[in-house]
């Protein structure tokens, strides 16, 4: 069963209407299925990353290995209610977000429902991949389901690996893919108007693994190491908002 949403269904600017945000809602809340939305540089799939079921449907889908799943917020205060937010995360996610960074941090202790990272997430070092996209439609959701969304990339099944900006070809992947569950699953998809970003995302740990090391890199992308550093270095050019 699907739920069909094309790119002249939505606003002129791009982003969903009202009775799609509740259509989308019901899917992945109240009836525990997946998305196929546009994000910041491809297609991905989104679920509420509730039971450990959820990674095990998304990674049958897209032939994936079970490593760690990223999850998309809508904003610091969210974030904040399940990481353990540093001063200089809580200063790049601020500043540097909605954009194409993606902040590794550890789950706050407090979290209510841990196995969550656990067991669906498969982070062993218990941290999280928080983003804050500019894909509105990403952030419509979250908002909308008062809870982060998975954010996984939907990519070809080859030898390039290459991550999916067509949604035809993004369509046809997720559907072949429900096939192999074991267990049909509800699917909503939403086609994008507007256009994908080039450049992958840049992934940072914080704080460092090296003791007195601010941060790691994990993957070079869009933003450059320098911008990080003058962020969390001179922090007071950047008061007043993004530049």
């Amino acid at each position: 069963m699907h739920l069909e949403i094309r790119a002249e269904d939505l606003t002129p600017g791009g982003v969903l209407r009202t009775q799609h945000v509740r259509s989308l809602v019901e899917v992945l809340v109240n009836r525990g299925g997946l998305a196929l939305i546009p994000s910041d540089t491809c297609y991905s799939l989104a679920a509420r990353p509730l039971g450990p079921a959820v990674a095990e449907k998304i990674n049958t889908i897209l032939a994936r290995e079970p490593i760690p799943i990223s999850l998309a917020f809508d904003s610091t205060t969210l974030v904040d209610q399940w990481v353990q937010l540093t001063v200089d995360s809580a200063r790049l996610l601020e500043h540097l977000t909605p954009g194409p960074l993606t902040v590794v941090c550890r789950i706050r202790e407090d979290l209510k429902h841990p196995e969550i990272v656990d067991r669906v997430l498969a982070a062993k070092d218990r941290t999280i991949g928080v983003r804050i996209p500019d894909s509105h439609i990403e952030r419509q959701l979250v908002t909308a389901c008062h809870h982060p969304l998975t954010t996984v990339a939907v990519r070809t099944q080859d030898r390039e690996n290459r991550v999916v900006t067509d949604f035809a070809e993004a369509r046809r992947i997720v559907e072949q893919g429900i096939k192999r569950l074991e267990r049909p699953v509800l699917l909503a998809i939403v086609e994008g108007r507007n256009e994908f970003s080039p450049a992958n995302s840049t992934v940072v740990r914080v704080p460092g693994k090296v003791y007195g090391k601010r941060y790691d890199i994990i993957r070079e992308g869009a933003l450059p190491t320098a911008v990080l550093d003058e962020m969390l270095e001179r922090p007071s050019k950047w008061e007043g908002g993004r530049r």
